[in-house]
């Protein structure tokens, strides 16, 4: 009976302590896995500094969104092959335009400005901007570009001049710079 009862008790506490070790081991691993996501940055400080000029620059009947993606922006013709559609889809993801800027009433966007800095001097960039060019003359927004950190202000700037008055015309206000 003693053998039994001791029988018993050694079970328990073997039980017990596998139960304990798992979960120490559940706890420990929940622990100690890292996220797999962390905050990243949504606008350079110079991209913030030009949206404060722009939405300044735009007045109240027009706003200003920033890195819009393409794909938010486009349709694919429908009469095209499933396989033409998915490949001209594919060609957009992921791309996205530094600056939007909307009728404030419709939120039809009227231009598009793109931020120049030395990387679009690469040559996968230089493709990407041409394509990019391409998408936007073929959805008839204009979209213009201009170097991240030309000292000319905004509204004097020859290569992206916003004028609210002017902005219903986008092709008379906006110089192409590439």
């Amino acid at each position: 009976m003693i053998a039994s009862t001791r029988l018993i008790d050694i079970e328990h506490v073997v039980a017990t302590a596998l139960v304990v070790l798992l979960i120490l081991a559940v706890v420990g691993f929940i622990g100690s896995r890292r996220p797999a996501y962390l905050r990243g940055r949504f606008l350079t400080p110079n991209e913030k500094r030009f949206l404060a000029v722009l939405d300044e620059a735009v007045g109240g009947g027009y706003r200003v969104f920033a890195q819009v993606r393409l794909a938010e922006l486009v349709d694919v013709d429908l009469s095209a092959t499933s396989a033409k559609r998915r490949a001209a889809m594919n060609k957009v993801f992921g791309k996205s335009i530094d600056f939007v800027i909307c009728d404030s009433a419709s939120l039809e966007p009227v231009a598009a400005i793109e931020l120049d800095d030395r990387t679009h001097a690469l040559p996968h960039r230089r493709e990407r901007d041409i394509f990019v060019d391409a998408v936007f003359s073929e959805i008839g927004i204009h979209c213009c570009a201009r170097e991240r950190d030309a000292p000319t202000p905004l509204r004097r700037s020859r290569h992206c001049c916003v004028r609210p008055a002017s902005l219903k015309q986008p092709a008379s206000v906006f110089e192409r710079s590439r």
